[in-house]
């Protein structure tokens, strides 16, 4: 575009597009980023609800298997429903120690296992493996 101003002729053809190319290309660029962190600490916060929730089972599963292992003693396997899964446990009785072997489904594609040692006569897990 050729204007005329104080008797000069200004070329200005050419000179906006370039530069609202270039900011919208940055914005976009942005806008996509953040999408992509809001995305990444939406899985994070997932796998980190997933986990607490597995420990929470864990711990309430150990309670109630030991609450059973005290009050009979002929206890071998069993099962436990909770709201956020459930519990397929088996023990296997020693002198003083059981031998607790847990495994948990939360949902239908994450399940997970736990192994604890319980002794009778102190009455505590000696040995917690996961």
């Amino acid at each position: 575009m050729v204007c005329r101003k104080h008797g000069k002729i200004v070329q200005e053809g050419g000179f906006i597009l370039p530069i609202v190319m270039i900011v919208l290309f940055l914005f976009t660029s942005f806008v996509l980023f953040q999408i992509e962190q809001m995305q990444l600490d939406t899985a994070f916060l997932n796998e980190r609800h997933r986990f607490i929730q597995d420990n929470q089972i864990k711990k309430m599963a150990a309670a109630d298997i030991i609450r059973k292992i005290q009050s009979s003693e002929d206890l071998t396997e069993g099962n436990l429903h909770y709201t956020q899964g459930s519990v397929k446990y088996s023990i296997e009785n020693n002198q003083d120690v059981a031998q607790v072997t847990a495994s948990l489904t939360v949902d239908k594609d994450h399940q997970g296992q736990l192994i604890f040692y319980y002794d009778k006569t102190k009455q505590k897990i000696i040995r917690w493996v996961q």
